[in-house]
């Protein structure tokens, strides 16, 4: 073993809406929004190093060349991202479901915390969940993708190559 610490790899994929792309052709554009993307090359460091790779898809872009940030940092023991907590051991992860309004949107769902998976160095999962969010000039829509993973060597294909060991959904129907 070399002894360098696994990394936590979190990938955030985003695709915001109105009720302009809910209809028959936007909606096929939205629903083409890809569940995992490749990770940028970034280098980790920390004893509990983390990357995040956050890409957000909208409307007003007709769903492509996507916002997105890589930021690089070291995770600390607990740290929330969107509706999941995620707590690290030396060799594994805890995934937490903590519904949040101000990420999830409506409806309510899942008031106490959920222990959904824990994962092991090389696994990762993928969480989806969705929401409606009112503003003063009317509705919009979110659905948010996190792939998780602990990995030994930061890959850029990581959410790629592979399937998923675990998938866990919040798929609300939205009005």
């Amino acid at each position: 073993m070399s002894g360098q610490p696994n990394i936590l790899a979190i990938q955030g994929i985003r695709t915001i809406w109105t009720k302009a792309s809910r209809g028959a052709a936007a909606a096929r554009v939205r629903n083409a929004v890809p569940n995992a993307l490749p990770l940028p090359q970034a280098q980790p460091g920390g004893t509990h190093p983390l990357i995040e790779h956050d890409v957000t898809f909208l409307e007003s872009k007709h769903f492509s060349d996507p916002v997105q940030a890589i930021t690089s940092s070291d995770s600390g023991d607990s740290l929330s991202y969107g509706c999941l907590r995620i707590k690290l051991g030396i060799n594994s992860v805890q995934l937490i479901w903590e519904y949040r309004p101000d990420e999830a949107g409506a409806p309510p769902r899942h008031p106490v915390p959920k222990d959904l998976f824990a994962l092991h160095v090389g696994q990762w999962a993928r969480i989806e969940y969705n929401g409606r969010f009112s503003h003063d000039d009317g509705w919009s829509y979110k659905k948010t993708v996190v792939n998780v993973g602990l990995l030994r060597i930061l890959s850029a294909n990581a959410f790629i190559e592979n399937p998923p060991e675990y998938v866990w959904k919040s798929m609300m129907k939205l009005r």
